[in-house]
């Protein structure tokens, strides 16, 4: 099951830590995977991402290395499931200086003949590769929660990817709600405030209730074969999977794909004078 023209890449993001973000990527991509999907999920959270961690998994090279062009997709693709792939994070790495350098987004390239579908785990981060991450995929998936500041922050991420490149799709996923009906009421107040204040649609791609389940097997790294006892989670993240293929997976892509976006913008910001000294920092 091979999609047309190129891979498909999205990012999983969030304005506001211990929304689930993570936990979220890893469920899809493994959902994605099941449906026969070639699925590879990427943890750009460098030096900090917990993916290898929530797939019991060993990274050699990280996707950091990739990127600056030290390390090649071979080294650093890890293979954690049937169709799926995890490019992980190195403890303590991080992006400085001129990464990425074009030697990586060229290793990058490669990722569009290997695999159908991307996953890219972000950190909630306002850094200018992050929003061009965000900006450049053909969809963001926003995942907030029900409180206040979730909601808030994630606005505040997305209004600042929209500002980067408006070229991609956008949705959002609801987690950690404590009843449907807080999912519902969630889910449309989300909708409202994007719809109001930046003019665009988010595909509501639905919302997750509060599961200490999920937690238990987070925290037992077996979130790549999703248990049984997880069943109603497991119906809702399918209606995501069924509603992401029909809208945007199986569709046909033409034109360039994320690394030849990313390309385009660093050599946009040469000849702008950008100053691109410290690419990504972390407080």
């Amino acid at each position: 099951m091979r999609p047309v023209n190129r891979a498909f890449y999205a990012t999983v993001c969030s304005g506001k830590g211990g929304v689930g973000k993570s936990t979220i990527a890893v469920l899809l991509s493994s959902r994605l995977a099941d449906a026969g999907y070639r699925t590879l999920l990427v943890d750009a959270d460098c030096g900090l991402g917990d993916l290898a961690t929530l797939t019991n998994s060993i990274v050699r090279r990280g996707f950091e290395a990739v990127l600056a062009g030290t390390a090649t997709l071979e080294e650093a693709t890890v293979k954690i499931g049937p169709r799926l792939w995890l490019i992980g994070t190195e403890a303590g790495a991080r992006l400085s200086g001129q990464t990425p350098e074009l030697t990586g987004l060229s290793n990058c390239a490669q990722i569009d003949t290997l695999f159908d579908v991307v996953i890219i785990d972000t950190p909630s981060s306002l850094d200018p590769l992050i929003l061009n991450l965000i900006a450049m995929c053909d969809l963001s998936i926003s995942v907030t929660t029900p409180h206040i500041p979730a909601i808030a922050d994630s606005y505040i991420q997305i209004k600042q990817a929209c500002e980067v490149s408006d070229r991609g799709s956008a949705a959002f996923i609801v987690n950690k709600a404590d009843s449907e009906i807080e999912g519902d009421q969630s889910t449309a107040k989300f909708s409202e405030l994007v719809e109001k204040f930046l003019t665009r649609t988010m595909l509501a791609l639905g919302y997750l209730e509060f599961n200490p389940l999920v937690q238990k097997y987070s925290e037992s790294q077996s979130l790549t074969t999703i248990p049984t006892e997880l069943d109603g989670a497991v119906k809702k993240l399918d209606r995501m999977v069924k509603t992401l293929r029909e809208q945007h997976i199986d569709k046909a892509r033409r034109g360039s794909s994320l690394w030849e976006r990313l390309g385009e913008a660093m050599a946009l910001k040469r000849v702008v004078g950008f100053d691109d000294t410290q690419v990504m920092v972390h407080n």
